[in-house]
């Protein structure tokens, strides 16, 4: 039975259009991946250590090559994960308890094995070491894992969570004692994604199905069953995608709508609401700190859109409106990893006719500044100016707005835990005001006359 997508932001029984402001187009910022050649049609992503781990898989056997990035979205370091690889594409990332990163990758560890020697393969990158090793004894799911071109990874409590093609479930480093459960309850699913709820430890799974129900299946799969949710998206693989709220309760569904022709944002077991209008291709939602969530949606035709939410998900900031690389032809799926603040956002590209790959941008959120004026005014009088920084209404603390009157600094202010600060010119002029803080880009507004 299908969800009905009309449930007010607000619980109120009625459909909800989120209002954005929208900024204007940004020049393209895409950076290739890699260069053409064939490449896996899946990421592995993973901030650990203040670092993101980018792992893909290229060529045929493939290389599984770790890219590290930096907090700015600069390569820091490339590192080898294993050559010869014989990749159907999925790969997904997690991070121990131990501090060591765990890579799972769908295939077989050479090329010619048998399809019972196939399926969920794991390497381990272990603290302070740049090298990957192969866990033999981590190998499961056989030949319908081991074809799967998308998988996903998470943990329950420190213990790993896999899942793949079919709605498949695997728990644990060690192969079954029996099949793993699929919760395909028709046929047929693919591109499993996994959320674990951060107060609850819950582990939800969406995947696409063309069943009885065609398109984006929910489900709670750990530590038990949870009801099953129909969502009516797109059926290729950038339709949907799921994350957790950092800090905070609940998992959220992004997917289009290409009946209604809606994005719209589903909080499993809650609501539901649109959040943009338009024919769009790709809908992803990413965890942001504080229990913000990033948003991304987007199509060839148009561009990728991205912004992000406040605090408890009810409003937003300023959509950024960033154009895609020239001679597109395709805009196939995306992935990002938004934990530290910014968004590393990475969208599957085809570029002319046989050049498809995976382009990565770095996105600092969008803060808000306003000033209120209030003084006698005049060439001689006073004006007292009070300025106040928000996010999607939250305040920034701490963010440092600078005042200034042509090239010449009045002031360097500091806002309060109310994101306030104030001060006093004299003159009636227009003065310039410039907040900045980490994670954010800059916000500039005229004040005066």
């Amino acid at each position: 039975m299908r969800i009905a997508v009309a449930v007010c932001l607000a619980l109120l029984g009625v459909a909800t259009s989120v209002a954005f402001a929208s900024s204007a187009t940004q020049r393209s910022p895409w950076v290739q991946v890699s260069g053409a050649g064939k490449q896996s049609t899946q990421l592995g992503l993973l901030r650990s250590g203040g670092v993101l781990h980018v792992v893909s898989a290229q060529g045929a056997p493939a290389s599984l090559v770790d890219t590290q990035l930096n907090g700015s979205g600069k390569v820091q370091r490339t590192t080898t994960v294993t050559s010869n690889f014989d990749s159907a594409g999925g790969l997904s990332l997690v991070g121990m308890a131990d501090g060591s990163v765990r890579l799972f990758a769908a295939g077989g560890d050479r090329p010619g094995l048998a399809s019972n020697l196939s399926g969920i393969n794991s390497f381990v990158s272990t603290p302070r070491s740049s090298s990957w090793t192969l866990d033999p004894a981590a190998l499961w799911g056989g030949a319908a894992a081991g074809a799967s071109d998308e998988i996903a990874a998470t943990l329950m409590g420190n213990e790993p969570v896999t899942a793949w093609g079919g709605g498949f479930v695997h728990v644990g480093l060690q192969p079954s004692t029996g099949p793993d459960p699929s919760y395909q309850p028709d046929c047929c699913g693919i591109a499993p994604q996994l959320a674990t709820d951060s107060t609850t430890g819950a582990v939800v799974m969406s995947w696409l199905s063309n069943g009885r129900a065609s398109g984006t299946y929910v489900k709670q799969v750990l530590p038990t069953p949870g009801a099953m949710e129909s969502l009516p998206s797109g059926l290729t693989e950038g339709s949907s995608g799921i994350a957790r709220r950092i800090g905070a309760s609940g998992t959220f569904v992004a997917f289009t709508d290409p009946s209604k022709q809606h994005v719209e944002l589903h909080q499993y077991a809650g609501r539901t609401f649109v959040v943009a209008r338009g024919s769009f291709r790709v809908a992803k939602v990413f965890s942001a700190p504080e229990g913000r969530l990033w948003m991304l949606w987007g199509d060839a035709n148009s561009a990728v859109f991205v912004t992000r939410s406040n605090k408890t998900v009810t409003r937003w900031e300023p959509v950024q409106r960033i154009a895609l690389p020239p001679n597109l032809t395709a805009f196939y799926n995306a992935q990002g990893e938004g934990s530290a603040g910014p968004l590393d956002a990475f969208v599957d590209l085809l570029i002319g006719t046989n050049d498809r790959g995976f382009w990565r941008a770095h996105f600092l959120a969008h803060d808000s500044l306003s000033a209120s004026v209030s003084g006698a005014g005049g060439r001689s009088g006073t004006e007292h100016v009070s300025f106040r920084v928000t996010d999607a209404g939250d305040a920034v603390k701490g963010a440092i707005i600078v005042v200034a009157r042509g090239g010449t600094t009045l002031a360097r202010l500091s806002t309060d835990a109310n994101g306030h600060a104030s001060t006093s010119y004299t003159g009636n002029t227009r003065i310039t005001a410039t907040a900045s803080a980490p994670g954010y880009a800059n916000a500039i507004i005229t004040v005066g006359h």
